[in-house]
Order: structure tokens, then sequence, then C-alpha cells
């Protein structure tokens, strides 16, 4: 059986052997991803990195350390994905977080997010919608804030 069909399987709740050689090496593989992940403080090689790590992703990606996760490849993310400190994705079935959607700190992550909102906890979830109350007009690249 192939990594993919692997996780196919344990998409379905079915038992399965958490121990096996094929699963032991992607979660080892995620580990050292997400170690150089954490270590990294440019945003662009930090963007490359989320990329390489995740199945997908949309614009403008972010995590902050310590971002942990199972598998990687089973996480898809949306445009301006941000997850705060201490995240946790559990990704042995796939994960998806929409748009626009915040991590709050300490979050685990067990199942898919929608889009424009704010979710925390263990195990994560909704805490409320992003709102255009909460857009404030902030740019990051305005000198003002630099």
């Amino acid at each position: 059986m192939t990594l993919k069909e692997k996780f196919a399987y344990m998409a379905t709740g079915k038992p399965y052997n958490d121990l096996d050689p094929l699963l032991i090496e992607a979660r080892n593989k995620a580990t050292e991803d997400t170690n150089k992940l954490n270590a990294e403080n440019n945003s662009a090689k930090k963007e490359e990195l989320i990329r390489k790590l995740f199945g997908s992703a949309g614009k403008t990606p972010f995590v902050n350390p310590n971002f942990r996760c199972e598998f990687g490849q089973n996480i898809h993310v949306g445009d301006n994905f941000y997850a705060n400190y201490d995240c946790v994705i559990l990704d042995g079935a796939p994960v998806t977080i929409g748009d626009n959607t915040i991590i709050g700190t300490g979050s685990v992550m067990t199942h898919d997010i929608p889009a424009n909102v704010i979710a925390a906890g263990v195990p994560a979830k909704v805490i409320r919608p992003i709102t255009e109350k909460d857009k404030t007009g902030f740019d990051p690249n305005d000198p003002r804030f630099l």
C-alpha cells in the first residue's frame, strides 16, 4: 500500500497500524521540515518551506513557531492563512482551512475550518467570524509601519 492509499484508508476512520514504517517515515520528515520552518525568520523562505510542507497553500500563508503537524501533506490552506504560536495540525486525514482564517495560539487542529473566521482551542473550533470591523486598513508594507 502506498502512502497515499494509507492516508485514504486512515480518512475512513477505521483502525490502522499507526506504527507502519511508511507513516513513521512521513512523520519523521514532517518533524524535520517543521524544525526548519520554525527556525526560519525570513518571510519569503518561510513561505517556501510552508509550500513544501503543506499539500497546498493559497497566497501569503504564515505560521509562527513552534508549529507542528503530523504529516503536513494533508494540510490545505487558503489565501492569507495565519497560525499564531504553538499551533498543531493533526493531519492523519485531510485538514482544509479556508481563506482569511486565523488560528489562535496553542490551538490543535483536527478538522476543517471554514474561511473568514478566527478559530482556537483544543480541539480548535470557530470562535467568531472575521467582520468588516476587524479590517483596520493596516498594510504591513506601508512605510509608516516599518
